[in-house]
């Protein structure tokens, strides 16, 4: 990996591109034309430093590379489909008009490169699973036989030299193994683009990001020995590992096979079976499969609503509450809907506390539908029942300010009047009944005027009694 911290958490749109295209067609020729073919020449020195050798056309000996001459015919083509192309002009290609081989991806070069009278060949890998040494040897032969039957056969051409070069992130191979003459990682690219456009320079620092990121999904963390080790720094159970994300938030990374849209789906009940691993974001330990690994907060937002009720509370020593048998209890006194621990708040206020896991900065980013499909813990503050995680309970009258931004329509129920408080229901009494059969209500209004709608036998009346504060 480069030098600079690394962190999960820092990921841009340009990194996370995975197709090779990006980095074969738009990088890497960008390095190579850069000052009028100075990234090309610099390419050339590279390969003749590492003692690259072409082959003679026709004869396939090998032959030097490059003497050193100026660049008097340069072509520079990438993801060119040679067999299709040639077929579309054949008419007008001397020689070339019955050119009889099948379409094929595997006959596309990544680059062509035409020097003078040498030709250079690219074929290059990237992500995805590295391809093995018999594929890549069926490539390379297929895609020279092309180049040998219409290539190096264009009229207008005297090439003398050819020159096969496999790209992979990995340095997997021997040339001879797989048929070309020679083998270059992408950090070789990354090296040759630093040297001709900077360290600082866009492409330079795309490749090395794309270099970071394929070692941590790919590549295996060995010690010292060079034996594989694990990729993670610990495993915790479920209440534990709930207590380090609320505290690290994205600072850390949860382990589970499947992903968030995995956890989304599990029955809660089972996660308090198991354990979880559990790795830093930054400088993580390889390999790391995005798929199977889940930011720490992403993690408590998943999780958010979703726990057993025996999981979220602070499990650093906090005590717990037993029965006259020893036997573990609830923390609560009970648990509430939506509508019914709103209008707890409203009376009670800052004399209860409701539960929400990750506390008050938790339930200001949830999604609002949620919070009518859940029940709500409740206490008092007064005497409340142990354990108690603070990050995990929020006093009623907070509760309330929270609700109503997250979800201004919990203060009123749509289909009441915008003047009637929710907690009062529309009562819509028996013919012939009168206001002073009502009046039981009031003790159990928490509100500080009461709405009543009256239906009686005869001409349609309605009364709005106010109720004065403190009478």
């Amino acid at each position: 990996m480069s030098q600079q911290t690394f962190r999960i958490d820092s990921i841009r749109i340009d990194d996370i591109c995975r197709t090779e295209r990006y980095y074969t067609a738009t990088l890497l020729p960008f390095i190579l034309l850069n000052d009028n073919f100075s990234g090309l020449l610099a390419f050339l020195e590279t390969l003749a430093s590492r003692g690259v050798q072409a082959v003679k056309v026709g004869n396939q000996e090998p032959t030097l590379l490059w003497c050193g001459e100026e660049f008097n015919h340069v072509e520079l083509v990438t993801e060119m489909d040679i067999v299709r192309d040639t077929k579309f002009y054949s008419s007008w290609l001397d020689g070339l008009d019955k050119v009889a081989v099948d379409k094929s991806d595997m006959l596309r070069p990544d680059v062509v490169i035409i020097i003078n009278s040498l030709l250079l060949v690219v074929e290059g890998k990237f992500f995805g699973k590295m391809q093995p040494r018999q594929k890549a040897k069926e490539q390379i032969l297929a895609q020279r036989k092309i180049i040998e039957d219409i290539i190096l056969q264009f009229p207008g051409y005297e090439f003398d030299r050819y020159c096969h070069i496999y790209l992979s992130p990995e340095n997997h191979f021997k040339p001879g193994e797989i048929e070309c003459q020679a083998v270059l990682t992408w950090e070789d690219i990354r090296q040759l683009s630093e040297r001709v456009i900077g360290a600082k320079h866009y492409v330079t620092r795309r490749l090395a990001k794309a270099i970071d990121l394929h070692h941590l999904v790919v590549r295996k963390s060995t010690d010292e020995t060079g034996k594989v080790g694990k990729n993670y720094r610990g495993k915790l159970p479920l209440s534990e590992i709930v207590t380090k994300c609320q505290m690290e938030g994205e600072n850390i990374l949860v382990g589970y096979h499947g992903g968030a849209s995995t956890l989304r789906t599990v029955d809660p009940r089972t996660l308090t079976e198991r354990r979880f691993k559990w790795d830093m974001t930054e400088d993580p330990i390889p390999p790391k499969d995005p798929r199977n690994w889940i930011l720490g907060s992403n993690f408590i937002k998943i999780l958010n609503g979703n726990l057993p009720d025996s999981v979220g509370e602070d499990s650093r020593g906090s005590s717990k509450s037993t029965d006259e048998t020893g036997k573990v209890g609830k923390n609560y006194r009970g648990k509430l809907s939506l509508s019914e621990i709103v209008t707890k708040c409203r009376m009670e206020g800052e004399n209860i506390l409701v539960g929400y896991y990750g506390g008050a900065s938790a339930l200001r980013t949830v999604d609002p539908r949620t919070l009518t499909e859940r029940r709500f813990k409740w206490d008092m503050t007064e005497d409340p029942i142990p354990p108690k995680d603070p990050r995990n309970w929020i006093p009623g009258g907070d509760f309330i300010k929270i609700v109503s931004d997250v979800r201004p329509c919990v203060s009123s129920e749509r289909s009441s009047p915008p003047h009637r408080p929710a907690c009062l229901p529309s009562v819509r009494p028996a013919p012939g009944l009168q206001l002073r059969h009502l009046l039981h209500v009031w003790p159990s209004c928490p509100a500080r005027w009461t709405y009543l709608k009256l239906s009686v036998s005869g001409p349609s009346r309605r009364w709005n009694s106010h109720r004065p504060s403190g009478g």
